[in-house]
């Protein structure tokens, strides 16, 4: 797609969200829509190729066939990690079907979302014994200001690094340093199990 495509697009759904934001015309059904999720925002490339993987799957698996029956969690975790995978890889394109694999990943999103939404997904996701994010937030913490160190010592080991005998990366790592800090990492626990 041409720099004038995405150019062009984006002025046009701005004028028409300046329209409806300054309530140019005054209609109340615009003024309410305006402040429900504004789907102009969304990519009508992405949306085109959702919908061509989607098309894939009807013919392949039934239209509509994550309307008729309850699907589990897994089967779409799965089929987006491997699509991602491949996609991470440098494969773009999904060899069975053509389709970039970011439009299969897209299309078992949205059908989780749906089921989900639905409650008609069969949660068979492991259940999660704390929260992850302050579990990340404490390794992010132990490892930002120790993570220097770690520097010579996956570099070579080499003393002098950046030129200053006094800078943390300047003194090469030792295995009992690098020992000392993944028992720390190994030790960070979920806060509900200090």
């Amino acid at each position: 797609m041409s720099d004038d495509y995405y150019k062009g697009y984006k002025d046009g759904i701005m004028a028409i969200n300046n329209a409806e934001t300054l309530g140019a015309s005054g209609d109340p059904k615009g003024e309410a829509g305006a402040a429900k999720p504004g789907l102009d925002n969304i990519s009508l490339v992405a949306q085109y190729y959702e919908g061509a993987a989607m098309k894939q799957g009807a013919d392949t698996y039934g239209a509509y066939n994550w309307c008729d029956h309850p699907m589990k969690a897994s089967t779409y975790y799965n089929a987006i990690l491997r699509h991602l995978n491949a996609w991470w890889l440098g494969e773009d394109l999904d060899l069975k079907s053509g389709l970039p694999h970011m439009a299969h990943i897209r299309a078992s999103a949205g059908i989780l979302i749906d089921q989900q939404e639905t409650d008609r997904m069969i949660d068979d996701r492991p259940k999660m014994l704390a929260p992850l994010h302050p579990v990340w937030e404490k390794i992010e913490k132990a490892l930002n200001p120790k993570i220097t160190k770690l520097a010579p010592f996956l570099e070579g080991g080499t003393a002098g690094v950046l030129g200053d005998e006094n800078n943390i990366l300047a003194t090469p790592a030792i295995p009992d340093e690098m020992q000392a800090l993944c028992d720390e990492v190994k030790s960070i626990k979920p806060n509900d199990e200090q």
